[in-house]
């Protein structure tokens, strides 16, 4: 899994809750929330699988 993937993902989510709902999302969660997506059970099992 490619690091520069995942930031990106993470940052367009945060951009999309936040102009499209309001929501301001942490940084952290996001990263979560895109792990999850791609199969990992955290953000530190992608940094671990590079």
């Amino acid at each position: 899994m490619n690091l520069e993937i995942t930031k990106a993902c993470a940052d367009s989510l945060r951009a999309f809750t936040q102009n499209n709902y309001g929501i301001q999302l942490k940084s952290s969660h996001t990263h979560e929330l895109v792990a999850a997506y791609f199969g990992y059970s955290s953000n530190a099992t992608i940094l671990l699988s590079l």
